[in-house]
């Protein structure tokens, strides 16, 4: 997946959308292929989540009215 744009589809949450893309940017590969904050091979456990997350953000968008938060 290549870096997903700065603003998030329509249907997504803004914040989950920023702090996914975020995470994302910041765990990158290095040239070797690891992770240039976790040092694991990438990717690693936090660009895997934040992946996910973008994935789902772009799919599912969050109401919390429907969970009685403001």
């Amino acid at each position: 997946m290549s870096t997903p744009p700065a603003l998030p589809p329509e249907n997504a949450d803004p914040m989950v959308w920023a702090l996914a893309r975020q995470v994302w940017i910041d765990h990158m590969p290095d040239r070797d292929g690891f992770c240039v904050i976790c040092k694991e091979w990438s990717p690693c456990g936090p660009r895997e989540s934040a992946g996910i997350a973008i994935a789902l953000g772009a799919q599912v968008s969050w109401d919390a009215d429907a969970f009685g938060q403001q």
